[in-house]
């Protein structure tokens, strides 16, 4: 599995979180993507997430356009475009 290391600016890190609601780190470290993980998960005192824009039950043929259409175009971390990843 590759790790990409992604880091923001200090203050950008903070602005991400507290777009997720978490007003404050809740770990020590870089400001990379594995303690933002963390900063979120349990400074949102929610250990239990739901990620996916999908269902596989209910993902079907004829609703897979639908589907597709709701995927992310950009990177949840640093808004960089997928495409250039």
């Amino acid at each position: 599995m590759t790790r990409l290391n992604k880091t923001l600016e200090p203050a950008t890190y903070m602005r991400r979180l507290r777009e997720f609601g978490v007003r404050s780190r809740t770990s020590d470290g870089e400001h990379d993507i594995s303690h933002f993980l963390l900063d979120l998960v349990y400074g949102a005192r929610s250990p239990r997430t739901q990620g996916n824009c999908y269902s596989l039950r209910a993902l079907t043929e004829d609703g897979l356009t639908e589907t597709v259409a709701r995927f992310p175009r950009e990177h949840w971390f640093d808004h960089q475009p997928l495409a250039l990843m």
